[in-house]
Order: C-alpha cells, then structure tokens, then sequence
C-alpha cells in the first residue's frame, strides 16, 4: 500500500523524520457520508515529524469515478492526538451517497461543483463544503423524523497505547467523541432534484428541480439547521389522504419554500395541479350539462411545514362563463369546496346537496 524512504534522526522517544512515500491502493473514507475517496497511484506524501502533507494529489470516488485534487496535511503528536487540515476543489465529486434510515436528517447523492475542507480533530471534524450542484444530486430530506440525527465515529487513527493494548488483547473503552460537523453552502441548480418527504411511510411529499441557496448546518450531536430560498421550476407532490386518495399533483413554476433555520419552520408557498374530469351537474340547481368535462384540482399550501395551510380550488376550464360563475358561486365557502376536493379525488365525482348536508352530519 506504501513504498518510499525515510530518514529518523535525534532521540529515539521524539525522533526527527522526513522522507516521502508513495501511495498505492490507499484511500480516504468517511463514512458518516459514505464516501469513499481513493488516490490515485503512487500519489506522494512527504513526511515531517509531525506531519503527513499531501500536495495536489488526485482523489476518486470508488463508485461513480468522480475526481478531485486534495492538498493539505494530516498532523500528530507523537503519532497520537491526530488533526487534519485537507482542501479539496473539484468541477464534479461525489460528497454524499447515503440511504434512509429511521435517524436520517437527509440523505441521497451529491455531487459538486466547487471546493471542500476537512479540519479538526479527528474526534471533531469540521467538513465545509462551498460549491454549485452538479447533475445526478438528489437531496431527500425526512421532516417526520429531522431531529434526529445519531452519533457515529467517524475517523479514529490508533495510538501507540491503544496498538499495545490491542496485541495483548486488551480493547479500549469507545472515545467520547466531540462530533462531527458539516457546513454545506450549496447553490442548487436545476440539475439536482430536491425531495422534501413529509411522510415516510405513506410517501407523502414533494419532489422538485429549481434554483436556490441552501445552507446545511449537521452535527452528530443533533444540530439541524437549514437556511435559504428555493424556487421550483418543475416538480410533483404525492398527496395521500388517510388510505382513500394517492394522486400526484404538478408543482406550477415558482413556487417556493424558504428555510429560515428549524427545518420543520420553512416557510411554504406552492401551487399545485391535478387534472382529471367529472360530471359536475350536481353541482347545479338547473343543470344544462351532463356529462363528463375536464377538471383541474388545485392545492394552494402555505404556512409552514409543520403546520401546512391547505386551500384546494376547483376549475373547469371549458365550461362557458356563465355556467363557470354558477359552479364557483356553490364552491365559494372553503370547508365546502374542500369536502368537494377530496370526494373528486377519492371518487372521481362530487357530492350533491343532500350528500353535503349528510357528510356535515357525519
């Protein structure tokens, strides 16, 4: 894995080295992104008594063969009390591919445009990552469960002691660690898909593409904040409703959802569409129609996402204005034109009066 020379000199218990060795089939994990970074053949590390300092080697991702150059060095004491001080710019890398799990904030792929840092401590590292999505990104953030977010080692390097120990069987106590924390400044373009799930087990939720800013702050202690604008281009919303309804709605163009810190607190601005068609003469006092024309199902929402405010409309686009202003007049109370919303849905067809008058009873 490692070929090269080195020079110790002075005294044995805190030599002077240098040298320089050449890397073959080693890598860089981390798991906490499960990402694995390989470099590439015979990359050089020069070598210092307190340093291993790697200047514009290439690095891979394992998976989808995505590079990067990585400068900077990993420091000790003694071989123990290890810090890291790494810069990575790359035109497209891969820096998370994760799956869902029940302590997940966010998971799926990214890939970046930009530059990244890893700093610290190895019991508290801090990954900063400034940069611009790239195509294949897909970030899906579970809001039923986004406070909750487990710790996990994620770099540990073995001291002198813990290597003894270990050869006379003795295993150390797991370290306390400190954390891990991640600051992603992405600029998200409409290469990357963003998947908001408000239900895990239902589905529910709304998957876009658009532009924005988004600010990541994680720890493994449980710090989740996220900040920033995003404006959807394209997109659906899976709407679910108590087993009876699975319909999927298209998000209009610029809608919105703004974060201001508390994932659960982002602000909602969004329209969404669902076309189908019905017969709406119980609708009518008179009806001069009966037959099926085309409907458009819409859900404003806005409020937050804890606490969304929903106000479905109902439209027929073909219908004359004058036969229009009689259906809008019977849809004009809120909790009415909702009743009518979730039966079309549910049933592809809306309810007359008597069946209204029986459902407020109900």
């Amino acid at each position: 894995l490692v070929s090269g020379t080195a020079n110790f000199s002075g005294n044995v218990n805190n030599p002077e080295i240098n040298g320089r060795l050449f890397l073959n089939k080693s890598g860089l994990k981390i798991p906490y992104l499960n990402v694995d970074l390989a470099f590439q053949e015979n990359s050089i590390v020069d070598l210092t008594s307190t340093q291993f300092i790697i200047q514009n080697s290439i690095i891979e991702d394992t998976k989808y063969k995505t590079q990067g150059r990585l400068n900077g060095f990993i420091g000790h004491k003694k071989f123990s009390d290890w810090k890291l001080d790494l810069g990575i710019t790359t035109n497209r890398l891969l820096v998370l591919d994760t799956k869902d799990s029940e302590e997940a904030a966010y998971y799926g792929t990214a890939f970046i445009d930009g530059t990244a840092t890893i700093t610290g401590p190895t019991d508290g590292l801090l990954i900063e990552v400034q940069a611009e999505s790239k195509q294949g990104t897909s970030i899906k953030i579970p809001i039923n469960n986004s406070e909750s977010v487990g710790n996990k080692s994620f770099m540990h390097f073995l001291s002198p002691d813990e290597k003894n120990n270990l050869k006379k069987g003795i295993v150390s106590s797991i370290r306390d660690y400190k954390g891990l924390e991640l600051k992603f400044d992405l600029d998200i373009t409409t290469e990357a898909e963003i998947e908001v799930i408000l239900d895990r087990e239902t589905g529910h939720g709304m998957k876009a593409k658009g532009n924005g800013t988004l600010l990541l702050e994680i720890n493994t202690l449980g710090k989740f904040n996220m900040i920033g604008d995003y404006q959807i281009y394209e997109g659906s919303y899976n709407f679910k409703y108590r087993g009876l309804i699975d319909k999927r709605f298209e998000v209009k163009k610029y809608s919105t959802i703004v974060w201001e810190g508390d994932p659960l607190r982002a602000r909602l601005n969004l329209d969404a569409i669902y076309k189908t068609s019905a017969n709406p003469s119980v609708l009518l006092d008179n009806p001069s129609i009966n037959r099926r024309v085309p409907v458009e199902v819409g859900i404003g929402i806005t409020g937050s996402l804890s606490s969304p405010e929903p106000d479905f409309q109902i439209n027929f686009p073909t219908v004359t204005s004058v036969l229009k202003s009689e259906i809008q007049t019977k849809l004009s109370d809120k909790d009415i034109r909702q009743t009518q919303a979730l039966t079309l849905l549910s049933t592809g067809g809306f309810l007359s009066q008597d069946g209204l008058d029986q459902n407020a009873l109900t």
